[in-house]
């Protein structure tokens, strides 16, 4: 059970770091454009390998 705690922490803690940096690179306004940019090219950094 503790095992599933971290895990679970540490995806938390992923996705809020990557919105936090999303938020911090493209702003409020250009948010979910930033979400979509971001997303494409980690899609296409872990599909490359």
């Amino acid at each position: 059970m503790h095992f599933l705690k971290v895990f679970l922490w540490l995806c938390l803690f992923v996705i809020v770091t990557f919105f936090w940096v999303v938020a911090f690179e493209y702003g409020i306004s250009g948010f979910s454009e930033g979400v979509r940019v971001e997303l494409q090219g980690l899609g296409n950094l872990l599909s490359r390998g």
